[in-house]
């Protein structure tokens, strides 16, 4: 079963995932930078640290998909891809992050969020990891 949803996320054009991708990216963009949003109320775990971490865990996914990063590669969960696209999304939830400070978006960039975004990217490497090995594995098992 989860070898053959990878196969079929993989199979699907790198052109497909990567207009998805922009598209998950604008909308996220624009939610973290829309004027004095506020989500959820504070608690143990408040509700935004959680959707900072799926978002970014989303994008990390995704990025992996568009192997945009590692376009020789045959294969969106090959390991340079997954590293270099943790790599990138890290660096992209600190532009995040810092680009909330900017004058009048009533926005603050924080590292509570910072470290929710870096839980969320950890959660896709993982993820991806396990994933690409699971594949790896089932396809040496049938040749």
């Amino acid at each position: 079963m989860i070898q053959s949803c990878v196969r079929w996320m993989e199979g699907l054009s790198p052109v497909a995932w990567r207009w998805i991708t922009l598209l998950y990216f604008v909308a996220m963009t624009t939610g973290t930078h829309w004027p004095k949003l506020r989500i959820g109320a504070p608690g143990p775990i408040p509700l935004d640290k959680i959707l900072h971490a799926v978002a970014f865990c989303g994008l990390s996914g995704l990025l992996m998909l568009t192997r945009l990063l590692d376009r020789r590669s045959e294969r969106a969960f090959d390991p340079r891809n997954i590293w270099r696209c943790t790599g990138l999304t890290l660096a992209l939830a600190a532009v995040d992050e810092i680009t909330q400070a900017i004058p009048g978006e009533d926005r603050f960039p924080g590292w509570d969020d910072y470290t929710a975004d870096a839980i969320g990217i950890a959660i896709a490497l993982l993820v991806a990891i396990l994933l690409f090995s699971r594949v790896r594995a089932s396809s040496h098992e049938t040749t």
